[in-house]
């Protein structure tokens, strides 16, 4: 009976989140350049960038921050979009710990703080600008290993 319940609550938890529709693997738009990436979602241009982290470790909350830029320069993403951060361990078959979400700081600028992943190793990042119902619009993937 324990595990049944350990593993319903497991289920709940996993599934109903926006975060559990992935972009498959495999597809990538994107510069990565140094922790740094560069990319193009409809006719925004993002830099994402590490703050801290990432770290391979649930215990510890990594940091990433992505400057929006618009005609090269900053701009707010329009109403009714907002980004999203997930990412995934392809050799291992499970997502991240905890995905975060971001807070808009100034014009253009977003931090998500509350990232966390279970292990170091080599995960698969995205990036997604998604409309009020979650539809992913647009998104960016990029591998990492840490």
């Amino acid at each position: 009976m324990n595990h049944f319940i350990i593993l319903s609550l497991f289920f709940l938890v996993s599934c109903g989140s926006p975060q559990n529709h992935k972009i498959k693997e495999g597809t990538t738009n994107s510069k990565l350049s140094e922790k740094n990436l560069q990319a193009q979602i409809l006719d925004y241009q993002f830099d994402v960038k590490w703050l801290g982290g990432p770290f391979g470790n649930s215990k510890q909350q990594s940091k990433l921050i992505v400057f929006v830029y618009r005609n090269s320069k900053l701009s707010d993403i329009e109403s009714g979009l907002h980004l999203q951060f997930y990412s995934s361990m392809p050799s291992m078959g499970h997502p991240m710990a905890e995905a975060g979400e971001f807070v808009r700081l100034s014009e253009g600028v977003y931090l998500n703080n509350g990232i966390k992943f279970n292990m170091p190793g080599e995960w698969m990042h995205e990036l997604w600008l998604v409309d009020e119902n979650f539809d992913t619009q647009d998104y960016v993937v990029w591998p990492e290993s840490f």
